[in-house]
């Protein structure tokens, strides 16, 4: 069921819940206050009032600037192959005209007589005039995809012109994990002006190739020269981004990692108090069970009652239920984190030699710390999934239940070394070893 998120509230409305047909009125009130019919004022909690009719706007937004983002990278594959095509074919070109300036005098010399060099001149105009057609053919390919660019921009740009930019939503003003609207347009209207104006250039560029004009050619030729390294410079760009996002994103996930190691290590010592505890109830609870009106001497074994011995059995276990809760909580930020971290890093191009992809003398690689992270992350995950069950199976009666928890809640002081030195990114960030 789809859910509607109010930006002052924690809380989430089932969407089936809010009919509000008039946009005047706050998405997230109910019906009742729908039916006086009068436009609700900014309460306490709302600033500005966030109608139905922003929130659907905003969507359709997010959704467009997501198939706007595909349709760049479409266009941009597109734009490489096309433009190693005409590499190829304006060499060959500039070939042709070479040849037809020496045939057709163009040297102030005609070397070879008319009979001879006439049959040759056509058929290198020919073969130019053919090459030419695949330039024009491969401009308006690009020139089609960059249509559907250009159609799903302006309706962009007109839905954009409905938002109500004062609302104070994450979608228009951005978060941690969300970039801002404004951001978003200016990166789009950025590519749209560079494609745009390359493809016009392009255009423009190929109705001046002449055979009998090389200096046209060789202009053609810098202009896709250009246009390539302006390609790779921005996956350069973007690589460099990504790196740096990605090294920042494992400096978080150590001091992460070693928060939870932290809090886990305290929740244990504070299990280990209870677990014993537990521990002595069990055997008292046992020995009651084991004494019965025939006993000889039933004075011996004067204790609590067997309901009070349940009672705190119970209440300890309520208490190590909530210390794996509390670790449980912290392991689910962890995952974000790292969730975060291999989407970064499924962004890299692990082919380009840099310090972070090869690592160097100070740094490991980075593929080290993708592994080290996944088995830290699972060992957590799985030691955690243990504790769970192991405490639903206390029992008074069944004292192995409470030896097996004892023996998994001790702490390895191997897995704690291996996490504080293993993951370090750079040596001088290791913590000093005592003597």
């Amino acid at each position: 069921m789809e859910c509607v998120f109010c930006w002052h509230y924690s809380s989430a409305y089932p969407q089936q819940d809010v009919v509000i047909k008039n946009s005047k009125y706050c998405k997230l009130y109910s019906q009742k206050e729908n039916k006086s019919k009068k436009p609700i004022e900014n309460s306490e909690n709302c600033k500005t009032l966030y109608t139905k009719c922003n929130y659907y706007l905003e969507r359709w937004v997010h959704d467009n600037i997501i198939k706007l983002e595909k349709l760049f990278k479409d266009h941009e594959k597109l734009v490489k192959q096309e433009i190693e095509l005409q590499q190829r074919v304006i060499n060959d070109m500039w070939t042709q005209s070479q040849r037809y300036l020496i045939l057709k005098s163009g040297v102030c010399v005609k070397p070879y007589p008319e009979i001879v060099s006439l049959p040759t001149e056509e058929r290198v105009l020919c073969s130019f005039h053919k090459n030419l057609r695949k330039i024009n053919e491969s401009n308006s390919h690009m020139a089609l995809s960059f249509e559907a660019i250009r159609s799903s921009q302006a309706e962009l740009n007109y839905r954009c012109e409905q938002l109500n930019v004062t609302t104070e939503s994450p979608f228009i003003k951005g978060s941690y994990t969300l970039k801002s609207l404004t951001y978003n347009r200016n990166i789009l209207n950025d590519l749209f002006q560079y494609f745009y104006t390359n493809l016009c250039k392009q255009k423009s560029w190929a109705l001046l190739l002449d055979p009998a004009d090389s200096v046209s050619i060789e202009d053609y030729i810098t202009l896709l020269k250009l246009s390539k390294q302006y390609i790779q410079s921005t996956k350069e760009k973007n690589q460099q981004q990504i790196e740096e996002e990605t090294l920042r994103q494992l400096l978080i996930l150590e001091r992460v990692f070693r928060e939870h190691n932290a809090l886990t290590k305290k929740e244990l010592q504070l299990q280990k108090e209870l677990v014993s505890r537990i521990w002595i109830l069990a055997q008292r609870y046992i020995l009651l069970e084991s004494t019965g009106t025939c006993c000889r001497y039933p004075e011996i074994y004067s204790g609590p009652a067997e309901d009070t011995l349940l009672q705190e059995f119970t209440e300890k276990l309520k208490q190590i239920r909530s210390s794996i809760c509390l670790m449980s909580n912290s392991l689910d930020e962890m995952r974000k984190s790292c969730l975060v971290f291999n989407n970064l890093c499924s962004q890299l191009n692990m082919e380009i030699e840099s310090s972070l992809i090869t690592g160097d003398a100070f740094h490991k690689p980075i593929a080290y710390f993708i592994e080290l992270i996944s088995d830290l992350f699972k060992y957590f995950h799985a030691w955690l999934l243990k504790l769970k069950y192991s405490s639903q199976q206390f029992d008074p009666v069944k004292i192995e239940s409470i030896e097996n928890y004892k023996k998994q809640i001790e702490i390895s002081e191997d897995f704690e070394e291996y996490l504080n030195v293993g993951l370090a990114y750079c040596k001088c960030l290791r913590p000093k070893t005592s003597c």
